[in-house]
């Protein structure tokens, strides 16, 4: 165990003991603190994988909100994977996807040390999946778990919901255990889901089988119960984008954003669901997106996305929400990343290193 785990694993430890919890009651913008302390941060993109008009991509990069830093390579071309940051003591942890490279749907996970830049196969999902929604939930103990909802195995829609939770062991080695919940009520890929913080429930929106859906799903992480939503979007989509943030006031929101139809037309679009479950049409995408990639950055009021496919082709532009207003930041990647991954990090993530 290196000097760090050893500190995570003793300052674990003391909280236990003395009944203190081991995180800090985080906003929606923040995240715990890659130095073990228990304290919150602002978090940052990790951004990996997509395709850009050459191709796909293996290369991975962090935003910090005004400058780009390179990461290393993933282990293979990747699109449309799961990941999540399982926080100090585990760190980067990405599965599934597309392996382009080997033109096959991926089983394996890889947890990356940002010191080394170096990626490692740790553990494998039950079955192959690509192309649906990791969603990071953290308890009250501060542990964290990936809920790895729907997807697609290259040929079917797939219904599944598979949860990984990494354990930290007392002689620090992880345990990575894997547990399938009930099915989704209707299979889906290319949907868009989301943890509202506020209801603390799942909500899984849009997407496609055979056919391109509206329909919504709400999931309770600790239950394990599925209830059809009591609304829909308005329009069939798949391909979008939905971010948790809360308004001025402090109200928790989803905004569900572009996406395409079923004529494979991207659109502009973006929809905010309130506390109610009520939807209004907030403020037009900068460019029609689908494949867009995001997490909410800065403050609670700031969903960001990053590139996508337009109408005008591959985007490499990142937009910001605030306000009801879209604006494009004067950053932007150097190419796009259409079904990437978007991963939040701890803006220290590197200060260990």
């Amino acid at each position: 165990m290196n000097l760090k785990n050893m500190n995570q694993v003793i300052f674990l430890f003391l909280c236990s003991v003395l009944g203190v919890r081991a995180v800090g009651d985080c906003g929606v913008s923040e995240i715990e603190s890659d130095s073990g302390d228990g304290s919150c941060v602002d978090q940052v993109a990790l951004l990996v994988g997509g395709s850009n008009i050459i191709g796909w991509r293996s290369d991975g990069e962090i935003f910090f909100g005004e400058e780009f830093v390179q990461i290393g390579d993933y282990p293979y071309l990747i699109d449309a994977p799961y990941g999540f940051y399982a926080g100090p003591q585990i760190g980067v942890v990405i599965c599934g996807g597309k392996n382009w490279a080997d033109d096959i749907v991926e089983t394996r996970c890889w947890q990356y040390n940002q010191c080394t830049m170096e990626w490692t196969h740790v553990t494998d999902m039950p079955v192959a999946s690509s192309g649906g929604v990791g969603v990071p939930i953290q308890d009250d103990s501060g542990a964290w778990s990936l809920w790895i909802i729907g997807g697609g195995d290259g040929v079917n829609a797939l219904p599944f919901n598979l949860v990984l939770t990494p354990k930290l062991q007392e002689n620090g080695e992880i345990e990575w255990e894997w547990t399938q919940k009930n099915n989704l009520i209707t299979e889906r890929y290319g949907h868009c889901a989301v943890y509202h913080q506020d209801l603390k429930k799942i909500f899984v929106i849009a997407g496609r089988n055979e056919e391109v859906l509206t329909s919504v799903e709400i999931i309770d992480p600790l239950t394990g119960e599925i209830q059809a939503g009591n609304w829909s979007v308005e329009v069939p989509r798949w391909g979008l984008n939905c971010q948790y943030f809360e308004d001025p006031t402090g109200a928790g929101q989803i905004a569900v954003i572009g996406g395409m139809d079923s004529l494979f037309i991207p659109h502009t679009d973006s929809i905010i669901i309130d506390m109610s479950g009520t939807a209004r049409r907030s403020g037009e995408l900068p460019w029609s997106a689908s494949g867009h990639i995001g997490i909410p950055m800065k403050s609670r009021l700031t969903p960001h996305i990053f590139g996508g496919f337009s109408l005008l082709g591959f985007q490499k532009k990142i937009a910001k929400f605030e306000y009801n207003v879209w604006t494009t930041e004067s950053a932007h990647m150097s190419s796009s990343r259409v079904s990437g991954l978007a991963v939040a990090v701890p803006m220290d993530i590197l200060d260990s290193c």
